[in-house]
Parts: C-alpha cells; structure tokens; sequence
C-alpha cells in the first residue's frame, strides 16, 4: 500500500508493506510487512510484521514487532507492553504516556513497558524498558529499566529505580 499522505482512524490490515511520505494512524494496525515514511505518527496498537523505516516515528500506544525500527527521531509514549527487535535512531525517548494510567480504565494493554534486544542511538532516554544491549553517545537510564549492558561514549546516567548489568565507557577517537 502506498500514499504520499495517509490518515486512518480505525482497524488497517495491510498484506504486504505500508509506505507514506506522511502517515497518521489512529487504531489498532496490523501489517503484514515493513511500514516506511518519512513522518511516521501512531495512537493505538500496531503490530508489524516486518522493519520500521522513518525520519520521525512518533508512537502513543503499543507496538509489536521483531524486526527493526530505524527512524533518525523515535519518541514512543507508551500506553501498554510493547517490543521490537532493534530500535536504531539519532534521538531516541522510550517512556510510559504520563495519561497511560487514564487510558488503562477504558483499554487493558497492560502495564507500559518496552522490551528490545538493542537499542542503538547517539542520544537515548529511557523508562520502563528491558533491553540486553543499550549503545550510544549520551545515554540516560531511567526508572523501571532492566538492561544487561550500555556501552556509551560520552555521558551515562542510571536512575538508581533501574538495573544495568554492566556499563562501559567505549570512547572512540574518530
């Protein structure tokens, strides 16, 4: 499916990719395929069946995928679980909705939280995530996180509500 613009409100079942120079989705979205765009916005429940490749993904909900998003952007605000192969981004914020706990009377998504087996970006913010790897420049463990390892070049904070496994500084001269 492909559009220079796309707005939906409702159910979308997609066999096959979904590609949008713009796209904004409110819903409950299944894609049997990869999504790409260049300002991706989503509110509800999105389930992938492939990679997520946008300049901006702006996500309010709950996202289920093995494969990779990939956005130079990637604000996810989180109402429920959610989980994804790799997230890889230039700036990247992960954290539960401040009105998840509204949403939840009316929809059972559970508690908000994120699970990836990397996550790799050159500035990372993240809450309520379990990860096995987090890589970046300036990376900030928020509270709820459990993390195996974070690898950082230039600044790392841990809240002390998180666990990290091991935290290295790689510094690079490039």
């Amino acid at each position: 499916m492909r559009g220079e613009e796309l707005h939906l409100t409702g159910t979308l079942n997609v066999r096959g990719g979904l590609q949008a120079g713009r796209a904004k989705l409110n819903g409950e979205l299944r894609i049997d395929g990869g999504i790409a765009g260049e300002e991706i916005g989503l509110f509800g429940s999105c389930e992938l069946n492939g990679d997520c490749q946008a300049e901006r993904l702006r996500l309010k909900g709950a996202v289920q995928t093995q494969g990779t998003i990939n956005a130079e952007r990637v604000e996810i605000g989180m109402f429920g679980r959610s989980e994804a192969g790799e997230i890889v981004g230039g700036q990247i914020r992960i954290a539960p909705h401040p009105t998840w706990k509204w949403v939840s009377l009316f929809k059972q998504w559970g508690t908000p939280a994120l699970q990836a087996r990397v996550i790799e970006g050159d500035v990372i913010r993240l809450e309520n995530t379990v990860a096995d790897v987090v890589r970046g420049g300036d990376v900030h463990i928020g509270p709820g996180c459990r993390i195996r390892l974070v690898e950082y070049t230039k600044h790392y904070h841990q809240d002390p509500h998180s666990e990290v496994g091991e935290h290295l500084n790689v510094w690079r001269n490039e």
